[in-house]
């Protein structure tokens, strides 16, 4: 009887519980800020590949 009691007074207690009680529920990115645009000139020029820059030292089993 009291594992009943307590179950009810938890499940009132939660659904009674105010939205700001949770605040990883919060809409994701809501500080973000739009940045402009990027020139296609960047976007499309070719990038060399480096050595040493990378690369896996250990491996992997």
């Amino acid at each position: 009887m009291c594992r009943i009691i307590c179950a009810a007074l938890l499940a009132l207690f939660v659904a009674a519980a105010p939205p700001k009680a949770f605040p990883a529920q919060q809409a994701a990115h809501h500080n973000h800020e739009i940045i402009g645009w990027v020139p296609r000139e960047i976007l499309e020029r070719p990038v060399p590949l480096r050595q040493g820059i990378g690369k896996v030292h250990e491996k992997v089993t």
